[in-house]
This record gives structure tokens, C-alpha cells and sequence, in this order.
């Protein structure tokens, strides 16, 4: 005998059909007119008393908001124009180690390659506390998300020679 002619099932299948249409009625026949006026929801922070952020500042500009920017030719601190002729040989260690790998010569490919890895590691080293000092002193500024950028590309490089030993 297959279910759905089993004569038992058929009162559950009604009482369902049943309490569906009566929710379904109440549910169209009740208009907001009806219910009345609505209550003006709580905030959960006005339950719980004062906002507890809102001595907190926050990190985005807003208008009127204006953020000191960083000193006029502050990529040219000492130690970030040695970084980048370091990084800038490191480089080119590393286009000329993949040329060496490209013309077969492995064991060129590993020195040069590795000897460009750590001097783009120096020259991370010898700028990351001043970089950091810098975001957090001057988050929005146009030369400080500059010389962001030049380490990305740093990091670009890095990437590629990363895995070796």
C-alpha cells in the first residue's frame, strides 16, 4: 500500500492545511490601522546606560576633519633613501637570477637569488619601525601611502625569491 492513500494520514494533512489557512487569514486581515500606534524601539545602548564608545575617536575623515600631514620630503629620511638603493640592487639581483635560471644556470640562479632576498629583507628591516611611526602619525597622507607603496613592490619582488635557502 503506498502512503499517500494510507487513510491515516489524511486528518494531519487537513488539520495542517487548516491551521495554515488561519495564520494566513490573520496575517492578511490584520492592518497596521489595527494594531495600533507602534512602540518606539529601545537602542540597546539606551538600555544599558551611556554609549560606552563614545569617548572613542574614529579613524575615518569626516568632513570638516582634517588630519596633520606628514613634513614636506619626509621620503627622503636617510635611512629610506638607503633602503631603496638597497632594494632597488636586490631587484635587480633578482630579475638577473631569473635570466641566469631562464638560460639554465642554476647555480647562478641560487646565489644571485638569495643574495637579492636579503637585501630586500634589509631593506624592510632598516625602514619598518619608521614606516609604522609614520601610519600611525599620518594615516591619510599622500607620501606616506607613497612610500607604502614602494615597499609592496619591494614585497613583490621578495615574493618570488622567498622559498629559497
Amino acid at each position: 500500500m503506498s502512503r499517500s492513500n494510507d487513510p491515516s494520514s489524511a486528518p494531519v494533512v487537513i488539520a495542517l492545511v487548516a491551521i495554515a489557512s488561519v495564520v494566513l487569514f490573520i496575517a492578511l486581515t490584520d492592518t497596521p490601522e489595527e494594531r495600533g500606534p507602534a512602540e518606539p524601539a529601545e537602542s540597546p545602548a539606551a538600555a544599558d546606560g551611556p554609549d560606552p564608545f563614545a569617548d572613542v575617536e574614529l579613524e575615518l575623515p569626516r568632513a570638516g576633519r582634517s588630519f596633520p600631514s606628514a613634513p614636506e620630503g619626509v621620503a627622503d629620511h636617510p635611512d629610506n633613501l638607503r633602503a631603496r638603493e638597497l632594494a632597488r640592487r636586490g631587484i635587480a639581483l633578482v630579475e638577473s637570477a631569473f635570466e641566469a635560471r631562464d638560460a639554465g644556470d642554476e647555480e647562478l640562479f641560487l646565489e644571485r637569488a638569495t643574495a637579492g632576498r636579503d637585501k630586500l629583507f634589509e631593506a624592510k628591516s632598516m625602514t619598518s619601525e619608521w614606516l609604522l611611526d609614520l601610519q600611525e602619525r599620518f594615516p591619510y597622507d599622500p607620501q606616506v601611502r607613497k612610500i607604502e607603496r614602494q615597499r609592496t613592490s619591494w614585497d613583490r619582488a621578495l615574493k618570488r625569491v622567498r622559498h629559497l635557502r
